[in-house]
């Protein structure tokens, strides 16, 4: 099973819901990899504060640079679930491309790189869900 996150910059959310569930995941079976809808060419990049807080929760970040969502990355990703993990990116896109693609979305505010409140709560909600989903692939 391939798992793609995605959220609007992959700067944040989908970065982190990647890491977390790669963390977390113990079934090699299943992969996750995420990407943005664009990439912000100003700050293609995950901010410092998001990697500090996520790594003192205990989970790495290994790749901060930002990837480009694309039509091909999705045709030839053969993902079996795409998890919008943002309020702000449609599902309708992924419809688009394939109509029999699985998408649930997890509506996860995005924040200011220096709201250090808004980040943590954030980086919780989002570490929740992962939760959550990896115990429903263990089931």
């Amino acid at each position: 099973m391939k798992i793609l996150f995605v959220c609007k910059y992959n700067r944040f959310r989908s970065k982190v819901a990647e890491a977390i569930f790669n963390s977390l995941n113990k079934n090699k079976e299943i992969k996750a990899e995420s990407a943005g809808m664009t990439v912000d060419v100003i700050r293609p990049y995950i901010e410092p504060m998001v990697l500090d807080i996520v790594n003192k929760k205990g989970y790495a970040m290994k790749d901060s640079r930002s990837r480009q969502l694309t039509r091909e990355l999705i045709e030839k990703g053969k993902f079996d679930l795409i998890i919008i993990s943002a309020n702000n990116v449609e599902p309708e896109f992924f419809y688009k491309i394939d109509k029999k693609i699985k998408v649930i979305q997890w509506p996860v505010k995005d924040c200011s790189s220096l709201d250090e409140e808004c980040i943590i709560n954030s980086v919780n909600e989002i570490e929740s869900n992962v939760k959550k989903l990896v115990k429903e692939l263990k089931s």
